[in-house]
Parts: structure tokens; sequence; C-alpha cells
């Protein structure tokens, strides 16, 4: 959505983009030749329409511009491009990402002294580490 071939498309494009910034409860920005600006301080005048992008959604109250980085619900990091814009993640793809890593989950399981003396007698480090995997998942099934 960043290059525009005449001034017609240009202004539907800024019109959708304040919009859905709007709808999110952000103030309109766009960018012009890669810099932040607020809609108000730019005429979009230029008769180089390649230099404006509008923002591709709002992620956390925060436009996000292909080339930026965000998280995948598992933690995995990825940079924002196109495709976003022609639906290849679907339409819920804004509530699955972040702008922050996920904070990792720290679960507690109590174990039973079976359990314990199962996968801590006299076995090599590796046999008691899938043991008590396996007494880990044993006890979260319960």
């Amino acid at each position: 959505m960043s290059k525009f071939t005449n001034r017609a498309d240009l202004l539907i494009a800024a019109g959708e983009s304040i919009k859905m910034q709007e709808k999110a409860g952000i103030e309109p920005i766009l960018k012009c030749d890669g810099h932040k600006t607020r809609f108000y301080t730019c005429g979009l005048d230029s008769k180089d329409y390649g230099c404006y992008e509008f923002p591709l959604a709002v992620v956390e109250d925060k436009p996000v511009f292909v080339g930026d980085e965000l998280y995948e619900e598992t933690g995995k990091k990825f940079t924002v491009n196109n495709a976003l814009t022609k639906g290849c993640f679907g339409e819920n793809w804004i509530k699955a990402v972040s702008w922050n890593p996920p904070k990792p989950k720290t679960v507690m399981v109590e174990l039973l002294r079976d359990d314990a003396e199962y996968f801590s007698i006299g076995c090599s480090a590796e046999f008691r580490t899938y043991n008590l995997a396996n007494a880990c998942r044993k006890a979260l099934e319960k």
C-alpha cells in the first residue's frame, strides 16, 4: 500500500488509513520519505506519490508499517510485509501478534515420592531427564 500511481489512489488510501487509526483511538500518522509524521502536518501534495506510506493495521494502539517487527503468540519474531494486506494471515492476525515477546509461563508440578525415586536412582543424566519429563507429563494429565 506504499506505492501509488496517481493522486486519487493516494487520497483514497489516506482516507482509509485515517478511518482505521481513528477507529482504533489513535492519532493518524503516515510515513513520508520514510519518516513518521502526523497527517495534519503533511499536505499530501508531493508529485512523488511513492514517497507516502500508510500503516497496514493498528496493534496495541500503535500503527504497523511494512518493515516493522512483531511477535507471534509462540514468541517467533517476524517482519511485517505487504502479504498482510492481501489477507495471507487471515482477518484475525492482528489479535495474534504483539510488539513484545510473550512472557514465559511457569508451571509448578508436584511429583510423588515414587516418581522422584524412579528418575533419580543411578541412571545417566539423559535417562533421568527423560524420566523427569515423563513424570511431569503424568502429573499434568491428572
